[in-house]
């Protein structure tokens, strides 16, 4: 995708034909982002990004998620993490373990502030914890602004 133009509340693309950039409210999930984030080898990012055809525009976001504070020890990740735990059931976009503490890391493409967002993640961190027995973190990141929040303690 190349951008045609960008300020404050709009960005304007140029990009291929029948396949979205970003989602929207009849396509949630298949964007180019989700796309290359599913199949994205995390521990090598770098040299394997450059094995999808993906234009500077994604690369820079994607790697973008690479320099948070929260994705720096890696030990093991699973991505679409999909459980079902008593009653309960869903799937996170990224579960990290570092060796000491599990994150849970919930991917939006712009707007990360809803209490809906925050709700969902603090009900992951809960069922993570109960499933792996180790303290966890969570955190809300958007694709488009390159930016999260910490979602407080359960």
């Amino acid at each position: 995708m190349k951008i045609i133009y960008e300020d404050k509340y709009v960005i304007a693309v140029d990009k291929p034909s029948g396949k979205l950039s970003v989602s929207t409210d009849k396509e949630k999930e298949r964007t180019m982002f989700h796309e290359v984030l599913e199949y994205l080898d995390f521990l090598n990012y770098k040299e394997d990004l450059d094995k999808y055809n993906v234009d500077e525009f994604i690369s820079i976001k994607i790697s973008k998620l690479f320099e948070m504070p929260f994705m720096q020890n890696i030990k093991k990740y699973y991505k679409e993490f999909e459980f079902i735990y008593n009653e309960n059931n869903g799937i996170i976009d990224l579960l990290i373990d570092d060796g000491k503490k599990m994150i849970v890391v919930d991917y939006k493409m712009s707007e990360i502030n809803k209490e809906s967002y925050i709700n969902q993640v603090k009900n992951y961190m809960d069922i993570v914890n109960k499933i792996f027995n180790k303290d966890v973190e969570g955190y809300i990141y958007s694709i488009m602004k390159c930016e999260y929040i910490k979602v407080d303690e359960i």
